[in-house]
Formats: structure tokens, sequence, C-alpha cells
């Protein structure tokens, strides 16, 4: 018989479990969006030093190893984490197992991916990078899975250090291959050793926590059925993320993937700010929705507000100074990626808006809607970047994601209401007026663009308060929040 690895969860664990979850998360997300931050930093320093074509070069090759990415993880991580939870007792075991199948995994995607890669129309130069940079990918997998083991133990701190000083030797190799003039393969062996780093920082982390032992096959199978339906999930998120870029590399050259994604890097980092709240709320809101309707309500629908107030802003000033933007980051000769960033920051909004709804789907048990939405959703790409990117090229790949965005949107927001019947409309209409009152500050200032930044979040920031966007509710929620 196959051996099952779901138990029942009792929903009426303690609050302070509940607690520790959410200081546990809410520490750890600072490390993480540290570690956002430089990564994103080292991109832009990466993609001024290579120039368009080369980094179009250099984009392209972790997205086409992004599909295999998907061989490699295989949704084993969020299993063990859950298992672990559950059974702390059977850690040494499931951990064991694994890893085995995270090797086993990632060596293949390695494979594939090289061999697969000598059949399509790239440079030798592209190639060669793609076989180094997928050694990365066991690096790391293997890590991830570690991880794994402290998520669920509640001390992710570990992960998080680890992660970070894994983006310093990256920052350090970075300079290093610029100061040599290297070129862009040495940067991806750069990213490998990087992730080679945080593998070895993970295995001294946890050597003290966990010890290998032969893998009970029983478990490994039971692992492996468990986690195919979260990896054909992964594979779509992964398709609708970076098969335009893929497809644009071989219509359009790789040049054109350089400016699209100079400007999609910027419009995916205010994302992980949504990703990071939502992950301090998800605990909570899994528990309420089976405890306390009124207490699910009020999460979601805050987490809702607080995301718009983060995100219509982005849209506004984004849009009204993408230009500028992007010669601060990127410098003249990225000036044509304004186009696309002027097409994606609508697009911004969108995808912090869907984290949201995203995790209060999986949060009242229907991931498989996710699931259903991402899946149409892909199809949906596929077919409007196949139809204009010969057109219209990096804009038409711009155009793709929005639209694709979009029908997210409504599908997750059609679910969620349909679950639960709640609209979550609270103090929309002020955070559009005071987006507003900022974009006109913007628009008849014409100042300088930092100083522009300097004063436009007070700006915004003060309409809001004029606007009566928070109530005393809201001031409840949040110290309620900050408590737990």
């Amino acid at each position: 018989m196959r051996q099952k690895l779901i138990w029942p969860l009792d929903i009426n664990f303690k609050m302070d479990t509940v607690r520790r979850i959410t200081r546990n998360t809410a520490y750890v997300l600072g490390g993480n969006m540290l570690a956002a931050l430089m990564t994103f930093l080292i991109n832009a320093y990466i993609a001024r030093y290579l120039g368009s074509e080369v980094f179009g070069r250099y984009s392209f090759v972790f997205a086409y190893l992004a599909f295999f990415m998907v061989i490699s993880v295989f949704g084993i991580d969020a299993i063990l984490v859950r298992e672990f939870s559950r059974s702390e007792g059977r850690s040494n075991r499931l951990l064991s197992a694994g890893i085995i199948i995270k090797l086993a995994t990632s060596f293949l995607a390695s494979l594939i991916s090289a061999v697969l890669i000598m059949f399509l129309p790239y440079s030798s130069s592209i190639r060669l990078a793609v076989i180094l940079a997928s050694i990365g990918l066991v690096f790391y997998s293997v890590a991830q899975t570690l991880s794994a083991l402290f998520q669920a133990r509640l001390e992710m701190i570990y992960s998080s250090i680890a992660t970070i000083l894994s983006r310093l030797v990256f920052l350090g190799l970075t300079a290093y291959v610029v100061l040599t003039n290297g070129g862009f393969v040495k940067m991806v062996v750069a990213s490998s050793a990087a992730f080679m780093a945080q593998l070895a920082l993970m295995y001294v982390f946890s050597r003290k926590k966990f010890t290998f032992i032969k893998p009970d096959m029983g478990i490994t199978r039971a692992i492996l059925v468990e986690s195919w339906p979260l990896a054909l999930m992964n594979l779509f998120i992964t398709a609708y993320f970076r098969i335009g870029v893929v497809i644009l590399s071989l219509v359009k050259g790789t040049e054109q993937v350089g400016f699209y994604s100079a400007a999609y890097m910027i419009t995916e980092a205010p994302a992980m700010i949504s990703v990071a709240f939502m992950t301090s709320m998800f605990p909570l809101m899994s528990l309420y929705f089976k405890s306390s309707n009124a207490q699910f309500k009020e999460i979601y629908v805050k987490s809702f507000k607080y995301m718009a107030i983060l995100g219509m802003p982005i849209v506004v000033g984004g849009f009204l100074l993408r230009k500028e933007i992007i010669s601060l980051v990127y410098g003249a000769s990225y000036s044509v990626s304004a186009s696309a960033f002027g097409i994606l920051i609508f697009g911004c909004v969108l995808m912090i808006l869907n984290v949201v709804l995203a995790s209060t789907i999986t949060a009242i048990d229907r991931q498989k809607l996710n699931m259903f939405v991402v899946g149409l959703a892909t199809a949906l790409n596929l077919v409007l970047n196949l139809a204009m990117i010969p057109k219209l090229g990096f804009i038409g790949t711009a155009i793709a994601a929005v639209a694709t965005e979009l029908l997210i949107f409504l599908g997750f927001g059609y679910f969620v209401y349909k679950e639960t019947k709640i609209i979550p409309t609270e103090g929309l209409l002020n955070v559009l007026g005071a987006s507003l009152v900022m974009g006109l500050f913007i628009v008849f200032t014409n100042l300088q663009l930092i100083l522009t930044f300097l004063i436009a979040i007070p700006v915004y920031g003060i309409a809001l308060l004029l606007l009566r966007t928070f109530d005393s509710r809201d001031r409840e929620f949040i110290a309620r929040i900050i408590r737990k």
C-alpha cells in the first residue's frame, strides 16, 4: 500500500503558535527583502556593464533555465515543509528522501537543458553559459530543500542569512568580473558560484539539526506522488512569466530581450513586498477561515487595501516618470525600454494584488482554482506573444504580460468572491484620489527625479490622511498584527 503523507490537522491549535509563525516570518522577511533589493541592484549594474544586447543573452539564459527549474524543484519543498510541521520525529527520513529526489531531478534538469540548447539556434557563448548556469540549478535546488527544514521549525532566519551572504558573494564576484572585463559567460559562472555558497552555508547551519540516513522508498514515492500537482502549477507560472522572453529571443534577437528584461526587472521588484506581507498574513488567514469568518474577512479586506495603497502610486508615478526612471537605473543606452516600462507598470499593481488573491484562495483550501486560472492565463500569454512579437517586438511581450496579469486578476477575484462573497472595496476610492493628487504634483512641479520621489511620497501620504483612508480599525488591525 502506498504510504500516505497527510495527517489530520487540528485547526484549533494555540494562538501562541500563530504568533510564533507571524513573528518568525516577519523577522526573516526583512532579510529576504534585503536580498531581493541586493539582487535588483546587482542586476541593474550588470545591465549597465554588459549593454542591451549582451544583457539580453544573460537574461535569456536564466529565462530558459527557469523552465527546467520546475523539474529540479518539482514542488517537493512545500510538501516537505508541511510534513516536517506535522511529524518532526520523521524529519531525518523526510529530508533524506527529499535530498535524494532533488539530486536526481536537478541532475536530470541540468542534463536536459544542456542537451536541448544544442539543438536550438543560439550562439556558442549562450550554449556554454546555459551549461554552466545549469550547474547552479543543482546547488540552488538542494539548498532550498535544506531551507524547508528551517521553515517548518520556525527558524527561517538561517535561510535568510544564507541568502544574504550568497548575494554578497555574487556582488563580490560580479565586481571582479567587471574589473577584469570578464564578459557575460563569467558573469553566469559568478551566479552559479553564489548558489554554491548558499548551499554550503545551508549545510553548515543544518548539520547539527539533521542526520542523513538511507531514504525510505515508501516516503520517497509518496513525496513524488503528492508533489506533481505543485510542479504542474509551477510550470504554468514559469511559462507565463518567461515564455515571452524565449519567443522574443528566437524571433527578434537578444538585444530586444535586454530592453524588455530591463523594464520588467523594475516592475517585478514591488511584488516582492506583497509576497512578504502575505507570507505573514497567510497563517492567520488559514486559521480564521475555519474559526472566525469576521476575522478572516478583516484580514483579507485590509490586506487588499494595504497592497492597493502600495501599488497605485507605483503605477501613477512609474508611468509619469518612466523615461527618467529607466535613465537613472540603466543609462541612456536603454532609453527605448521606457516604452515597455510604461506598459508593464500597469501590470505591477495587478501583480501585487494577485498575490493577495492567490494567497486567499489557498487559505480557503481552493488551491486547484489557482492552477486553473494560471493555466488559462498561460495559454493566453502564449497566443498573445506569438501574435504580437513578430510585429511589435518587445512591446508586444509587454502587452501580453499585462493582459495576462489582468486575466489572472479577474479570475482570482471571481473565485474569491464566489467562495467568500466578499468584495474588498474598502478605501479604494481614497487610494485612487491620493494617487491622482500625487500624479498632479509630479506633472506640475517637474522637479529632478530624486527630489520628486522625496516630495511625492509625503504628498501621497498626506493625501491619504486627508481623505481619511485610515480609521480606528486600521490602527487596531496593525497593532494586533505587530503584537502577534
